[in-house]
């Protein structure tokens, strides 16, 4: 971890940080010096992975409830950090769903969960976060986690979560990327100069297919 000493102490909120990327992302960022605020649905997750830290480390997580569908429960999550830590430096737009299916025949209420999951929760996040940045005047950074199916910002390949079907993981389950290696991208998107900014990232296991 390079050139982080900027980012010491400063906060950082991940959302869908319960499992996977998002707490693989978590831990990064607590290890690189900042203050984090855990937000996903399962707040008994969250809690879980906050023992999981070393003792001297959990001081360092939050944790709160967040449904990143529901604005209002964004805007509640949002709020007490505000209040709280007076501002946030770096957004991790991590939370997502997966529903299988081709838009002209899945189940519209399916589809409308993944838009308000993936979409319109990101981008009341993104809101929130970056008026809080211009507010203040700081050089802050948020990330938008994607997939390659629809590539933009950091784009990983097949990453072993528990948003991958059996099916798929028994049929790719040698060529998938872990969770840290995803989190070691996001890091090092953090570490580059002020004056530098990673657009796009693709980050794809050896071998895959997918």
């Amino acid at each position: 971890m390079v050139n982080m000493e900027r980012w010491l102490n400063k906060v950082a909120v991940v959302t869908g940080a319960s499992s996977g990327i998002g707490a693989a992302t978590a831990k990064n960022l607590i290890k690189a010096g900042f203050q984090v605020i855990g937000l996903a649905r399962g707040i008994e997750r969250l809690n879980e992975l906050k023992s999981q830290l070393p003792f001297d480390e959990r001081q360092q997580l939050t944790v709160s409830h967040c449904d990143v569908s529901c604005t209002e429960s964004v805007d509640k999550a949002f709020n007490e950090i505000l209040e709280k830590f007076g501002g946030i430096d770096v957004l991790i737009n991590n939370a997502g769903c997966v529903i299988g299916g081709q838009l002209c025949t899945m189940d519209i209420e399916d589809l409308e969960k993944v838009l308000q999951t993936n979409i319109m929760g990101v981008v009341r996040c993104t809101q929130i976060a970056f008026k809080s940045m211009r507010e203040r005047d700081v050089n802050g950074h948020i990330i938008i986690m994607n997939s390659v199916v629809g590539h933009k910002s950091i784009s990983p390949g097949l990453v072993d979560t528990e948003m991958i079907h059996e099916k798929v993981r028994q049929r790719h389950g040698k060529c998938m990327l872990d969770p840290h290696d995803v989190a070691h991208a996001i890091l090092y998107a953090l570490s580059t100069p002020v004056d530098v900014q990673v657009h796009e990232l693709i980050i794809r296991p050896l071998g895959e297919i997918f």
